[in-house]
């Protein structure tokens, strides 16, 4: 069963690169890199079900964000960890990356990490794989500090679920067949993780308000709806650069 996700996963991350070189060889001076490509991260309390809001978000873009020139990928926790873990950017990839950009990538990622980083640190290289990502577009990153790290990104959406525990253990418990004693340790002990994973990597409050666009409690609406709004949204930045 672990064997299986794990090629799944690689499956979904080469293929998306292997879109994006594709649509890139069509011209060969590399204007295809310099296109306006957005792109959405999502932060979620334990049980808020990201990984929901963010299939509808992929679905409702891939139906409706025409001018895309490949399909939306949600990239959750675990798939960049692995990837970043196993793989490194495909090769052919930086020949459609402006040098001006990737020089634009390490500076944040230096400004992070100090002058230094440590090439080989799991949380350096989760955050340069998100930033390769986020630069590529047409993606949807789920947590690790994604919308941090591409804050000065201006193609980026940054979006934080909530709900009230009572909605979130009612989801966890069904979620797991657990006990709700079970949900609520479950629940308290993965909020507590991603909040000390964000303290200790980027000195950040992962409930401050302010680092996100939007943050939708989802006690008061669906996620076919917050998908739709988000969607628009998107939809909305690339036609203004478009045009």
């Amino acid at each position: 069963m672990v064997q299986d996700s794990k090629y799944s996963s690689i499956n979904i991350y080469m293929k998306y690169f292997d879109r994006h070189i594709e649509s890139s060889k069509g011209d060969k001076r590399g204007r295809r890199a310099e296109i306006f490509e957005p792109f959405v991260t999502l932060s979620r309390q334990a049980g808020a079900d990201g990984i929901l809001f963010g299939e509808k978000l992929a679905e409702y873009l891939d139906e409706n964000d025409k001018d895309a020139k490949s399909h939306w990928t949600l990239f959750d926790k675990n798939l960049m960890e692995k990837v970043a873990e196993e793989h490194n950017l495909p090769a052919d990839i930086a020949k459609y990356m402006p040098e001006k950009k990737i020089n634009e990538l390490q500076d944040i990622l230096e400004r992070f990490f100090g002058l230094r980083p440590r090439s080989q640190s799991v949380i350096y290289k989760i955050s340069s794989t998100i930033l390769h990502l986020a630069h590529l577009g047409n993606v949807i990153l789920v947590g690790r500090g994604a919308y941090i790290i591409t804050k000065g990104l201006k193609s980026g959406l940054h979006i934080r679920l909530i709900a009230s525990k009572e909605n979130r253990l009612k989801y966890t418990q069904e979620y797991y067949d657990i006990s709700r004693n079970k949900a609520l340790k479950m629940m308290e002990k993965e909020d507590r993780r991603r909040k000390e994973y964000i303290k200790n990597a980027f000195n950040k409050n992962i409930e401050n308000p302010s680092l996100y666009s939007i943050v939708f409690n989802m006690d008061f609406i669906s996620y076919e709806d917050a998908a739709c709004i988000i969607g628009e949204q998107v939809i909305r930045m690339r036609k203004s650069h478009i045009d």
